[in-house]
Order: structure tokens, then C-alpha cells, then sequence
């Protein structure tokens, strides 16, 4: 599962290499990246001044990501179930 982190004041998204390898990234400004998998719960980030303007991953425990992303100064983010 793809996971988001903040190092140096960015937002770092991990994919797996299955998510790579099965990752297609559309070029599209308008279009978010996304690695969700199902109904599963997840995390939206809206980004400004960034190559993609939106972030959808799923999580565990998306609340817990938020917060955490937070604590390290990201803000516009919001936990869907």
C-alpha cells in the first residue's frame, strides 16, 4: 500500500513496486495521483504549486495518516472512509 510522508517540507508518496509496475500517471495537471485500492478508506491531499494538485492514497487508518501529515506541517488534507 502506498504510503505519504513529509521530508524537508515535501509530501513523499511511496508506492510499492507492484504499484509501480501497475501504476499508470496520467500527465494531465487536473488529474489526481491516486493509489486506492477497492472501498477502502483513505487520504486526500489538495497541493498548490505542485506537479499533481491532488493526492488520493488509501490507508489503514486514515485519520492517524492525517494527523500525522499534519504534525509535520501539511495542511487541506481530509480522511475519507
Amino acid at each position: 500500500m502506498a504510503a505519504l510522508a513529509i521530508e524537508n517540507d515535501r509530501l513523499v508518496v511511496r508506492l510499492s513496486v507492484l504499484e509501480h509496475i501497475g501504476g499508470t500517471v496520467f500527465e494531465a495537471p487536473s488529474a489526481p495521483l491516486a493509489a486506492v485500492y477497492g472501498r477502502r478508506p483513505g487520504v486526500v491531499a489538495d497541493l498548490e504549486g505542485a506537479r499533481w494538485t491532488r493526492f488520493v492514497v488509501s490507508a489503514d487508518d486514515p485519520d492517524a495518516v492525517v494527523a500525522e501529515l499534519e504534525r509535520g506541517g501539511l495542511r487541506r488534507l481530509s480522511a475519507s472512509s
